[in-house]
Formats: structure tokens, C-alpha cells, sequence
């Protein structure tokens, strides 16, 4: 839904620079636009620098526009400080936001280890992650570099405002997300926002292409009495076509993918473990788990969030459901130690793997003297 309100402010700023109204009512919406995306995700705030950047780039009687887009969208993000402030909650929120700061900021001060290509938001390393998830998501990375070239191909190539916009957006989301990477603790799950923009550019690229195309239609001579017209094929068609290629490729791809992983595949295990727990654990029994899932699957139980041995032993916790996928990620505040020793003091009742938390399994721990 941020990510909906950036494109939304975009489009209207693009619609805008063909418009003949004064600055004032091409300003408030997208202001507006970028103000809700703010109130939805305040990591967003990235999308303030897109219409400064366009200004810059290519643009300069627009700086009043700019100033315009970004008042309006922090006046708008002021309405849940403020109201929170109004309710007595503003410390909670105070603190909620110097957490985040950290996490995208954290390198410079003094947060280490922070780097992009060491620890992250998770306790995996970025580029572990993206080896892990590669076969998954291999279009998406694919696209993310390309795009760049794309951009700067127009960036040098080209004056166009409308393309400039475009760009300009490109470069604030990239330099935002990868500001963070390098020195906050943020992971690749952010290249959600990346992406987006990217398969903007990739698809501008190709609808040119296509009009290119489409002139070289008409250039062949149909007639025998047509003057023949030599169609000229420069870079800038051939990079297009690369494009194209690209994107049909990774629509093959991504059709294997979705097929090998969800047709074929199952990811379906906390609806297994959902029906496996109804029909053989006793409501209102307490078990710890790893992802708050629990909350809302199983309302008719206890659900627990130990982390320690010590805990689940003075709670005298029976049943534990972690994931292999926490273990690996350090999600949910699950550590390799506490997982190792779930599973080497307990029973596993239910196993199931699946695409979103691999090996899914519900521990029943061994209660004092036991036979293993």
C-alpha cells in the first residue's frame, strides 16, 4: 500500500508536467499521495526527494512545486504524531522511531557490525540471503540491474521531463534502499521497493521499442513502385531489444518457478500444523512458538513466546513450534542455541515443509527423567 501511494503521487506529478494549471493544484495531490504513503510506511520519506531531484536534474522552475509536494506530505504524516501526542502515547512513539532510525542509520552511529554486506536487519548476511533465495527470486534481481543501465542510458541520452521523472524516481529509491543497506541493518526484503520502479523503466524500454518497431513497419516497401526507405537499427533499438529478451526470459522463468513451488510444491504447513494441533492438543493449552501467526490461527490456546531453556522449564512449556527458517534467519528473536536444544530434548509430534518457513515442526519437549 506505500508502495501504491508513491506510484499514485508519481503518476499525478507525470500527468502534471503536460498540464497547463498553476503549480499550486499540480502540487497538493501529489503531496497528498506522498503524504498517505508516509502515513502507511515512514520509510517512504525517500519519495520527498523525487520531485527536489527532478527539479535538479531537469526541471529548475519546479522548486517551488517541490517545496509545495513535501510540506504537504509531512503536513499529512503529522496527523498520527500529533494525534498520538493528543492521546499521551508520544514516548511510545518516540521510541518506536529511534528503533528505526537505528536500523537504517545505525552505521553511523556507531552500531556495528551494520554493513550491507555483513549482518542485517536478520541475523544472515545480505548476500547470504540473496544466495539462499536466488533461485526464487533470480527475475527480480535480474530486472533490478538492468533497470540501472536503463536509467542511465536515459539519463544521458535523453532530456526528456517525462522520462527525467521517471529516473529521478528511480534514483531516490535506489539511493534511499541503498543507503540503508550500507549502513543500517535493513535486508533485501526492501527490494520490494526497489523493484517497482525498475519494472517501470523496463517496461518504458520496451514500449519504445515497440515504437520503434512500429516505424520500421512502415518504412519496408510493400509496393514495387515505393521508394525503399533504409531503416536505420542504432544502439539505442538494440539495448531495447535486450530488454525485451529479458523480459520474455523471465517470464518463462517465473512460470517454472510459481509451477515448481506451489503447484507442485506445497506451502501450506501452517494450515497443517493448524488442523494437526485442533485435533490432537486440548484447548487452552500453552505453547510457545516462533512466529506471532499463532496469535490469529489459534485463538483458543496459550501462545508463549519463550527464548530461553530456563523459561520453558519454569513455565513448564510441553510444546514448542519452531521453524528451520528462524533458526537460519534469526527470526523472531529465535536463536540457533535455543532451537538446537528444543529439538535435542524433545519429540517432534508434526513435520511439514514448505516455501515460506521450510521445515515447520511442533516439539514436545521431554519432561525431567524421561527416556530419550
Amino acid at each position: 500500500v506505500a508502495a501504491l501511494f508513491v506510484v499514485l503521487g508519481v503518476y499525478l506529478y507525470l500527468f502534471t508536467l503536460q498540464s497547463r494549471r498553476h503549480w499550486l493544484r499540480d502540487g497538493l495531490p501529489v503531496g497528498i499521495s506522498f503524504g498517505l504513503a508516509l502515513l502507511t510506511k515512514e520509510v517512504m520519506i525517500f519519495a520527498l526527494a523525487i520531485p527536489f531531484l527532478f527539479t535538479f536534474f531537469y526541471r529548475h522552475d519546479h522548486i517551488r512545486r517541490a517545496i509545495l509536494v513535501a510540506g504537504v506530505a509531512l503536513t499529512t504524516y503529522a496527523i498520527y504524531p500529533l494525534l498520538l501526542f493528543l492521546s499521551g502515547n508520544w514516548y511510545a512513539y518516540q521510541d518506536m522511531k529511534q528503533s528505526e532510525a537505528l536500523r537504517l542509520l545505525g552505521g553511523l552511529v556507531g552500531h556495528a557490525p551494520v554493513s550491507g554486506l555483513h549482518v542485517t536487519a536478520s541475523k544472515v548476511s545480505l548476500l547470504q540471503s540473496i544466495a539462499v533465495l536466488l533461485p526464487q527470486y533470480l527475475f527480480s534481481y535480474v530486472v533490478i540491474v538492468v533497470a540501472v543501465g536503463i536509467a542511465v542510458w536515459i539519463f544521458f541520452r535523453h532530456r526528456n521531463a517525462e522520462e527525467g521523472l521517471i529516473v529521478t524516481w528511480a534514483a531516490a529509491t535506489y539511493g534511499f534502499i541503498g543507503f540503508g543497506l550500507v549502513f543500517g541493518r535493513i535486508s533485501d526484503q526492501f527490494f520490494y521497493y526497489i523493484v517497482i520502479p525498475a519494472i517501470v523503466l523496463l517496461g518504458y524500454a520496451i514500449s519504445r521499442l515497440i515504437e520503434e518497431l512500429w516505424d520500421l513497419w512502415q518504412r519496408i516497401p510493400w509496393h514495387a513502385s515505393a521508394t525503399p526507405k533504409h531503416p536505420h537499427v542504432g544502439m539505442g533499438t538494440i539495448a531495447r531489444t535486450a530488454c525485451l529478451a529479458v523480459a520474455l526470459a523471465g517470464l518463462i522463468w517465473n512460470l517454472g518457478v510459481y509451477v515448481r513451488l506451489f503447484v507442485v510444491g506445497q506451502d501450506n504447513s501452517f494450515a497443517m500444523l493448524h488442523r494437526y494441533v485442533n485435533q490432537n492438543i486440548p484447548e487452552g493449552t500453552t505453547m510457545v512458538f516462533g512466529a506471532d501467526i499463532a496469535n490469529y490461527i489459534l485463538p483458543n490456546y496459550r501462545i508463549r513466546f519463550n527464548r530461553d531453556a530456563v523459561s520453558l522449564q519454569n513455565d513448564k512449556i510441553r510444546y514448542v513450534v519452531l521453524s528451520s527458517k528462524e533458526r537460519w534467519g534469526g527470526y523472531a528473536k529465535v536463536t540457533p542455541e535455543f532451537y538446537d536444544w528444543v529439538a535435542s530434548n524433545s519429540r517432534v509430534l508434526f513435520h511439514q515443509y514448505g516455501t515460506s518457513f521450510w521445515d515447520l515442526e511442533l516439539f514436545e519437549i521431554r519432561q525431567p527423567g524421561a527416556q530419550r
